[in-house]
């Protein structure tokens, strides 16, 4: 990419990296089980890609329950650690490992730009072994508790990170916060239909895509001349 403005891609974590929006979900149906007695509704498709500070409260004032906000991230840590402890329930979205490699030998920048914890995805990228292919990762503790997702802060702070402009960021996401997040960040974004219908993410993300399988780094960037 010599000679050219350095162009990055920006990625998501949950949904985008790996498949994990709904046993993510589960640890929130588990929390509210075991602390209050209460089934909240199964797999709301309306939390994925806020902080988890947010989603909690919601889910309190929804379930009519009251209980303190740290305490209940703390527990449910805890959770998210012994789901994801043996890395059983850890699967690259399909297509993930080649397009990364394929965007790094091309000589695009990359970033995590996520609403989970480094203590969660920091692990989880060792594992996968793909650490080394990212120049930034963003998590939550990067973000005051109140300009999450769907603020664009994250994705602005991974541009700001990287030295790349927004307008030369392409994001990928797989939630309705997250896609309003990057729009408002003056990115294109490309939404992955792992946990929405496409028909539910068409006209909110610039395109649209099932997963990484045939995905090439040339059908964004060189067709929407970004």
């Amino acid at each position: 990419m010599s000679g050219k403005m350095k162009k990055a891609l920006l990625f998501d974590f949950d949904g985008v990296i790996i498949d994990s929006e709904r046993i993510r979900y589960a640890t929130y149906e588990k929390l509210f089980q075991q602390e209050f007695g209460v089934q909240i509704p199964h797999f709301d498709p309306f939390i994925i890609g806020r902080k988890q500070e947010v989603n909690l409260q919601m889910l309190l004032e929804a379930s009519g329950v009251e209980a303190d906000i740290s305490t209940l991230v703390s527990k449910r840590n805890l959770l998210l650690q012994e789901t994801f402890r043996d890395y059983n329930n850890i699967m690259p979205v399909p297509g993930l490992l080649p397009f990364l490699s394929q965007a790094k030998e091309k000589g695009y920048g990359l970033g995590i730009a996520s609403s989970s914890t480094a203590q969660y995805i920091l692990p989880i990228v060792e594992y996968l072994r793909i650490r080394n292919k990212f120049d930034a990762i963003i998590t939550s503790e990067d973000i005051p508790g109140d300009r999450g997702k769907p603020h664009p802060d994250v994705y602005l702070l991974a541009s700001q990170r990287m030295g790349i402009p927004p307008e030369k960021c392409l994001v990928f996401e797989d939630s309705l916060h997250g896609i309003a997040a990057a729009k408002a960040a003056g990115m294109y974004c490309v939404a992955v239909a792992t946990s929405f219908r496409k028909e539910e993410l068409e006209g909110k993300a610039d395109d649209v895509i099932d997963d990484f399988t045939n995905v090439t780094i040339n059908s964004f960037f060189e067709f929407h001349n970004l």
